[in-house]
């Protein structure tokens, strides 16, 4: 009988016992945006020329654009009840303007004597 299979055996045994030992001294890599590359080391650029460090350069700031003031949108196709029968309603291709109001919920309000029911709406 030959010897042969039995060292193939203790070989993958001993490479498996390494690999777990291995794996077991990794570490968890944080991949947040933000997060180093390099846990514990900053990547520092160096000039090839001078085989001095460059310097980091200007900080670049960015802000995001502001709010516009009005608000464009397209109304898409839809069914709509007309009378007794749904008609397609085709899409719009023309841009309107959309409220940008705070929306004031449904509440009852006292007018004329009784409560009256004032549906949700735009100020």
């Amino acid at each position: 009988m030959s010897h042969f299979p039995k060292a193939l055996t203790v070989a993958a045994i001993v490479g498996l016992v390494a690999a777990a030992a291995t794996a077991a001294r990794a570490q968890p890599v944080d991949l947040s945006p933000g997060a180093p590359s390099q846990p514990g080391r900053a990547y520092v650029p160096y000039d090839t020329r001078t085989g001095q460090p460059q310097s980091p350069g200007p900080v670049v700031t960015f802000t995001p654009p502001a709010a516009p003031t009005v608000t464009y949108a397209l109304l898409p196709g839809h069914w709509a009840l007309r009378g007794a029968d749904y008609v397609w309603v085709p899409p719009e291709r023309v841009l309107r303007p959309v409220q940008s109001g705070t929306l004031a919920p449904g509440r009852f309000v006292w007018r004329g004597g009784a409560y009256v029911w004032v549906p949700a709406h735009y100020d």
